[in-house]
């Protein structure tokens, strides 16, 4: 059944996870593929909606003059980047396979857009939790 939400979506003091937070199975050249079913499920929880929670997490959306939607790459990369370290870092029960997957695959995020983790470190929430 799909779900009416969007994954990851937080509505106070609920997180909506569809099956869409599932890794890719897809080989694409990134470390995607590779984290498993609980990393991606800690990704969401412990990457994205605690740093909604905490008020760190980036702004990938806005409107342009039109009112159009428009998605902020950049902020996209550091936000899904912040989320998989911070899994990787700090999920509880991970194997250590799945948080080196987790890391690699928010290194790989940041490399896409052309950024690096050194460039970056002091903009993401990836030092504690």
């Amino acid at each position: 059944m799909e779900s009416p939400f969007e994954t990851g979506l937080a509505y106070g003091d609920r997180l909506y996870i569809n099956n869409a937070a599932l890794p890719s199975s897809s080989p694409n050249g990134s470390p995607n593929p590779l984290v498993s079913e609980n990393g991606a499920i800690a990704h969401e929880v412990v990457g994205h909606y605690e740093t909604v929670q905490k008020g760190t997490a980036f702004t990938t959306q806005y409107y342009d003059s039109t009112g159009a939607v428009k998605i902020d790459l950049h902020n996209l990369a550091l936000d899904e980047a912040q989320a998989s370290i911070r899994a990787g870092r700090f999920a509880p029960g991970l194997t250590d396979a799945e948080r080196l997957a987790l890391i690699k695959d928010g290194v790989a995020r940041l490399r896409k857009q052309g950024l690096k983790v050194k460039d970056v470190r002091s903009l993401l929430d990836i030092q504690g939790r």
